[in-house]
């Protein structure tokens, strides 16, 4: 039984060993960025947060470090 676990240990570690061989072309295979490219899309600017904007934010914090804590 020993024998058959450290044949199949053998087999899988030399399987692996083969497709990791033939698995790449290239190390790098990523895409290269492309220098200069502009978008045709715009972000939005952000706006400021308004007073209640603030405060449903801490009302929301405060909540959920209550329930946490």
């Amino acid at each position: 039984m020993k024998r058959y676990f450290a044949f199949v240990r053998l087999f899988l570690f030399a399987l692996g060993f083969a497709v990791s061989l033939v698995s790449c072309d290239n190390l790098s295979e990523t895409p290269e960025i492309n220098r200069g490219y502009k978008s045709s899309i715009r972000v939005p600017e952000g706006e400021p947060l308004t007073d209640e904007d603030r405060d449903f934010i801490d009302a929301q914090e405060m909540e959920y470090e209550d329930n946490v804590g």
